[in-house]
C-alpha cells in the first residue's frame, strides 16, 4: 500500500515534536511548567497598577499647569478672567476717562497733538463726553479711557438716548483738520456698507440687528455723524447720508 506524502511528512517530523505515529517518550518530554495561582495574578496586577498611577502622579505634578480660561494661544475663550478679562462696569469706565481728559486738558498728563495715535483717542474721548453731556449713552464696546491706548479699528462710538432725536447715533470722531477715508475695501468711512460691515463686531449681534430694523422701521431715528474736535475741546457735527456724504453741517443734537 502506497503511503500518502500527508502520511510520510508526519513520520518525517515526529522527532521534532510534530505529533505523528512516534510520539515522544516520556523521558524525552520537557518538563511541565507550574502556573501562578489566580490570586497570585491578582496581586501582580494590583502591584503593577499602583507603580503605574504613582508615576503618572509624579508626571502630572512636574507638567505646568495650564489656565483653563485660556487657549493655546493665550487668549480668553470667553470665560472671565478677574482683573484682566471682567467687562468693567459703564460708570467706572466712565469716571477713569473723565480724569484722563482732566490730566490731559490740565497738563498733568503730556499729550502730543502729532501723534496720530493720541489725537485720535483725545477726540473719542471728548465725543464720548460731549455727547454724555447731551443725554447719550454710548452702547458700542471698546470706550477709550486713556490718551496712550493703541488704536482701534471699526465704529467710534454708538450712543443712545431714548430722548434724543434721533434716538440713536453713529458716529467718528475726527480731531482737527481730519477728513473720513473715502477708500477703504468696504466703501466710504461711515457709508452705509461701512457702517453695516462693523456693527456686528463692535456692539453684538443682537444689538446690531435692533438697530439694522429700527433703521428700517424709523430711518429718521438712526443718524450717522461726523464729530469734528477742535484743538480747544469743543466738538461740532455734521449729518450724513448714506454715501458718507454730508448733508447738514454743524446739526444742534
Amino acid at each position: 500500500m502506497r503511503q500518502g506524502n500527508f502520511e510520510r511528512s508526519m513520520e518525517q517530523n515526529s522527532d521534532i515534536g510534530f505529533p505523528g505515529k512516534n510520539r515522544l517518550r516520556d523521558s524525552e518530554r520537557p518538563p511541565e511548567m507550574e502556573l501562578p495561582s489566580l490570586e497570585g495574578v491578582h496581586e501582580s496586577l494590583a502591584e503593577q497598577t499602583d507603580q503605574r498611577y504613582d508615576d503618572s502622579e509624579r508626571v502630572t505634578e512636574e507638567l505646568p499647569q495650564i489656565d483653563e480660561n485660556y487657549d493655546a494661544d493665550g487668549y480668553s475663550e470667553g470665560k472671565e478672567d478677574s482683573g484682566r478679562i471682567e467687562e468693567m462696569p459703564y460708570e467706572e469706565k466712565v469716571a477713569i476717562q473723565e480724569k484722563e481728559l482732566s490730566d490731559v486738558e490740565s497738563g498733568v498728563k503730556p499729550f502730543d497733538r502729532d501723534n496720530t495715535h493720541e489725537v485720535g483717542n483725545y477726540g473719542e474721548m471728548k465725543a464720548d463726553q460731549d455727547l454724555r453731556e447731551k443725554g447719550y449713552e454710548r452702547i458700542s464696546n471698546d470706550m477709550v479711557t486713556d490718551i496712550d491706548e493703541n488704536g482701534h479699528q471699526g465704529l467710534d462710538g454708538v450712543y443712545y438716548n431714548p430722548d434724543g432725536h434721533p434716538q440713536i447715533l453713529i458716529v467718528d470722531a475726527k480731531y482737527g483738520s481730519a477728513s473720513l477715508n473715502p477708500n477703504t475695501k468696504d466703501g466710504k468711512q461711515m457709508s452705509e456698507n461701512w457702517i453695516d460691515q462693523r456693527l456686528d463686531k463692535d456692539l453684538g449681534k443682537e444689538k446690531a440687528d435692533e438697530i439694522r430694523m429700527e433703521k428700517i422701521l424709523n430711518q429718521d431715528n438712526v443718524g450717522a455723524y461726523v464729530a469734528h474736535v477742535r484743538e480747544d475741546g469743543t466738538v461740532t457735527y455734521d449729518r450724513l447720508d448714506d454715501a458718507a456724504n454730508v448733508i447738514e453741517k454743524d446739526v444742534k443734537i
